[in-house]
């Protein structure tokens, strides 16, 4: 069954979505074979029929998330994730220097000290973060690009730019592929910003960056 037809039957709002971006962009049809299926990452109960009791609720935790799996296996910074968003969501209130009761790296705790100190230095509170409060997890040591690019895939609109990980190498890499030359950093800019709908543009070009041998391509 073509990817496209079986997006449709589990997702319409993402079929319409790739649809209308593709008819917008044509030269991205080749990869649907590629095609992701789900809108959203895995895991944060954004897509149809997910209920993982252990997803982020919040930006907040989204970066928690993001910062527990960073360095390590997998498997294990979700764990930790899991025990660290426990503790946190059983505080009755945030302060600054909190040590959670669980095990961490003491470069991690540190980056999650600095950041919820910052936080309550500005007077918000972590579990009402807004993506307009995002400058504050940017200038903490130990919370990478990565983290504030998931943030904004999962919270941002569709046609906001920041969803667009300019800088990070995969996207690049994915962008080379398809216009099949080197390009500068306005080059890409240039067409990205032709992308009514970035979220889909970035689905596709992070699928291909990964998965272009399933096309046939080395």
């Amino acid at each position: 069954m073509n990817r496209l037809v079986a997006i449709k039957l589990l997702n319409k709002k993402w079929y319409e979505q790739v649809n209308g971006f593709l008819i917008d962009h044509p030269e991205f049809n080749k990869l649907i074979p590629i095609l992701a299926i789900d809108e959203y990452p895995a895991g944060f109960n954004k897509n149809p029929g997910e209920n993982n009791p252990n997803a982020a609720l919040n930006i907040f935790e989204t970066i928690l998330f993001g910062v527990s799996i960073s360095n390590v296996p997998q498997e294990d910074g979700k764990k930790q994730f899991i025990e660290l968003v426990k503790y946190f969501r059983e505080v009755p209130f945030y302060h600054k220097d909190m040590v959670p009761n669980i095990k961490l790296e003491d470069k991690k705790l540190k980056t999650y000290q600095n950041f919820i100190n910052e936080l309550i230095d500005n007077e918000i509170n972590p579990n009402e973060m807004t993506l307009d409060d995002l400058y504050i997890p940017q200038r903490i040591i130990g919370i990478g690009d990565s983290v504030l690019d998931l943030v904004y895939l999962l919270y941002a609109d569709i046609d906001d730019e920041k969803v667009v990980p300019h800088l990070e190498e995969k996207f690049i890499e994915g962008m080379e592929r398809l216009y099949k030359k080197k390009m500068s950093q306005n080059e890409i800019r240039q067409k990205t910003d032709m992308w009514k709908n970035k979220k889909v543009g970035v689905m596709f070009i992070t699928q291909y960056a990964y998965y272009h041998k399933y096309l046939g391509e080395e």
